[in-house]
């Protein structure tokens, strides 16, 4: 049997439910635009990005489709048994063809079977609109999902300062945690901001898309630790 799947939590729907893999559809996510009507203006104002200058979007709906190869009475197990692991809760999905990032949304599960040798079972996903990396910026790298063509390592751990850094931000803008071993200083986005011994989570500090230059200053180590996400 191929064995190619997708990883539902901890359960792999080839090595674990034995289903094959027939049919993938991963939509892009809506924008959530909006535009005002002026009088006198031509066309609307735009005020998308007006809030925290970055595109927002709603979740998007992934549909998978497999195909169980059994009988009427087994079907009727598998079924029960796949509905009652994730049917209606909120999980991590990994495709086998994607294997560095993740999705995570609500699971509904739907199986339908008019003969005695193959069923069909659809699974889908009420998924947040950025995929996840497997790995984040204070975690060990992951070689065995490393991509060469689109990868960037980002191992933010166990630095000392004083340095300067560029960290590399992804397509969704996040807050990192900064974790200190010690008081430091932290210059960012032209402000100055003091980090205390321990976890630090600062609203105003966000790693963007491309290069974010941080300079720490004062003596001791940290740690950046963010998960990067794609469309």
């Amino acid at each position: 049997m191929n064995e190619i799947g997708i990883t539902i939590g901890e359960k792999h729907t080839s090595r674990d439910w034995g289903l094959m893999w027939a049919t993938v559809s991963i939509p892009m996510p809506n924008a959530r635009t909006k535009t005002v009507e002026v009088p006198g203006m031509n066309g609307v104002l735009d005020l998308t990005e007006a809030i925290n200058g970055t595109v927002c979007y709603a979740n998007r709906s992934i549909t998978l489709t497999f195909t169980a190869n059994c009988d009427m009475e087994a079907w009727h197990v598998l079924y029960a048994r796949i509905a009652s692991y994730c049917h209606g809760k909120r999980m991590k999905v990994t495709l086998d063809t994607d294997p560095a990032y993740y999705y995570e949304g609500r699971i509904t599960v739907q199986s339908t079977k008019d003969n005695n040798v193959y069923g069909d079972l659809t699974i889908t996903v009420d998924a947040d609109p950025y995929k996840c990396e497997i790995t984040s910026s204070a975690e060990d790298w992951l070689w065995d999902a490393f991509s060469f063509e689109t990868g960037v390592i980002r191992e933010y751990m166990n630095l000392s300062s004083p340095c300067t850094i560029n960290v590399i931000g992804t397509a969704e803008p996040v807050v990192p945690v900064i974790t200190c071993s010690a008081a430091l200083s932290l210059e960012f986005g032209g402000n100055t901001y003091t980090l205390k011994q321990g976890e630090n989570e600062n609203p105003n500090i966000v790693i963007r898309p491309g290069e974010n230059e941080m300079k720490f200053t004062g003596a001791g180590t940290f740690a950046i630790d963010f998960r990067g996400c794609s469309l």
